[in-house]
């Protein structure tokens, strides 16, 4: 009997992981089968922490052309429009964070051990833009419209028909955490080189929201009408997996020069989820241009992935302290973001209040793709 999907993907972690040890456990055997044991035990401690603060930088988020702009007489409608924002990657400046790294050698002769680390980075960045206007210069949300095949706009601000302002908030985070074994491989006074395998934990986290508040100054609608609207979507990344690498480091008196990289192999789990909503004074509708009731909801789906990692870090030590600036790079194969779940194909009958008719517009979508982040670091060592 073929397995069923969800129990694979949701397992496919674990079997990465014994993969991983056994690409750790081979050299390991091959090494003590031929080296024995050593002579004496090493005077080195045997507990280590590091703690460094991150400056990195994240492939940006692509977006579709959000919020337009145009001259009295004109809609907003692209091409003939400025954009004021989207059409163009965000998010791509670089973010803070920090990182911890420790281990164990759980034997004088430091061959095995313990690793583990955690990186927590962009809890408070993201890109905000606003923008508002009386009705010149004319300020709008593009879309095509489905029912006729062309270029359309939502009005936010037009000059004798509406006054208003539209803002996009954005924000992402990152965290990533490991834990395993650690077995020294080669040992000399001028390097050493260690074998790693464990397991390896991902998560990134998307948000995009697209507020727009009009105020209706044509005679069709009551003095004082406030239109508020709301378009939200959020894209949740979660990688387990099984990793293996190498460790090692080069020694030059009180300098060395710290080198490494890891491969995690794993399941990654995509959680999609697009919100919407429109107040007319005190009532509520479900909806506003690009989340509407045919696409509005949670979604995920599971995919295999791969994520490598490099790193080097220049240290000079004083004893059992020392500093150190490094360089991080990793990259995960299959991401899901905010710009990857926006439908511009709207059916103008979903607008709120919706009325029936036409096919249902925007669609739920779940474009992946490609994710880097990589930055530098600075920070200290210490040794017990």
């Amino acid at each position: 009997m073929k397995p069923s999907g969800f129990g694979f993907a949701r397992f496919r972690w674990f079997f990465s992981l014994l993969f991983a040890i056994s690409l750790f456990a081979v050299p390991c055997a091959a090494q003590t089968a031929g080296q024995g044991t050593r002579a004496g035990a090493l005077t080195d401690p045997r507990f280590w922490i590091q703690v460094d603060y991150l400056r990195w930088w994240m492939k940006g988020n692509r977006l579709p052309p959000l919020v337009t702009s145009s001259p009295p007489g004109s809609n907003g409608t692209l091409p003939t429009s400025a954009v004021l924002f989207g059409g163009k990657s965000i998010d791509t400046d670089g973010r803070n964070g920090g990182r911890v790294s420790l281990g164990y050698w759980l034997d004088s002769e430091h061959r095995l051990g313990l690793d583990a680390g955690l990186i927590l980075l962009g809890f408070n960045d993201g890109t905000h833009f606003s923008a508002a206007s009386s009705g010149s210069p004319l300020l709008a949300r593009p879309f095509v419209n489905v029912l006729t095949g062309a270029n359309d706009s939502l009005l936010i601000a037009a000059p004798g028909i509406v006054t208003g302002a539209v803002s996009v908030a954005s924000g992402n985070r990152l965290q990533s955490g490991s834990f395993g074994l650690r077995r020294n491989w080669r040992r000399t006074h001028g390097y050493h080189i260690d074998l790693v395998a464990g397991y390896r934990y991902f998560r990134f986290q998307d948000t995009l929201t697209i507020a727009n508040t009009e105020q209706p100054t044509s005679p069709i609608f009551p003095p004082g009408t406030v239109i508020n609207g709301m378009d939200h979507f959020s894209a949740n990344n979660t990688f387990h997996s099984g990793e293996a690498g190498l460790e090692g480091a080069l020694h030059h008196g009180h300098w060395s020069l710290d080198l490494g990289g890891r491969v995690a192999l794993g399941d990654l789990h995509n959680d999609s989820k697009i919100a919407g909503s429109t107040q007319v004074g005190s009532t509520t509708f479900v909806g506003n241009l690009l989340a509407l009731s045919s696409n509005i909801g949670s979604r995920s789906k599971d995919s295999f992935a791969v994520l490598p990692q490099v790193h080097a870090t220049a240290r000079y030590s004083f004893g059992k302290v020392s500093i150190g600036v490094g360089y991080s790079f990793l990259y995960l194969s299959e991401v899901l973001r905010t710009g990857g779940q926006i439908d511009l194909n709207v059916n103008p009958s979903l607008l709120p209040p919706a009325t029936s008719g036409g096919p249902a517009s925007p669609q739920p979508v779940m474009h992946q793709t490609g994710f880097w982040a990589h930055g530098i670091s600075a920070g200290l060592q210490l040794h017990f």
